[in-house]
């Protein structure tokens, strides 16, 4: 079953929600990948990317406005990282593939609560972005 992304789950910039919303979309394709295992290796592909690409620019945002939340935030990252890694290494070990779905479903999981709990802090920075951006025009 695929998780359904909301406007609650928002941050207000673009690129980082369409990132988000990718995520979202893993899950059903993840389901299917329990029947096709081939499917898999694209789904860590994607997720070595998106720990990487996403990663940068939510930390190049929170730098570039001094946001309090950082060192939180990049530390989540780090360990997302860590466990994208071991991934990798369940694939490279050939390890059952259902062992590795319910590895990607629970990483992707706890993504999403890292999005609804931690990433909606950086709302406020797009928010302010916005509004200073505003006035300078």
């Amino acid at each position: 079953m695929g998780l359904a992304w909301s406007s609650q789950y928002e941050t207000g910039d673009v690129t980082i929600d369409n990132h988000h919303q990718e995520l979202f979309h893993l899950v059903s394709r993840l389901d299917s990948a329990i029947f096709k295992p081939d499917e898999i290796h694209p789904i860590v592909e994607f997720l070595e990317w998106y720990v990487v690409a996403h990663f940068q620019e939510e930390e190049t945002l929170m730098r570039k406005s001094d946001y309090t939340g950082y060192g939180h935030h990049k530390h989540e990252h780090e360990q997302f990282k860590k466990m994208v890694s071991v991934l990798r290494e369940k694939i490279t070990k050939r390890e059952h593939a259902t062992k590795i779905v319910y590895s990607i479903r629970r990483l992707i999981d706890q993504l999403v609560d890292h999005i609804i709990t931690v990433d909606i802090g950086i709302a406020s920075l797009v928010s302010k972005d916005h509004h200073a951006s505003q006035k300078s025009s």
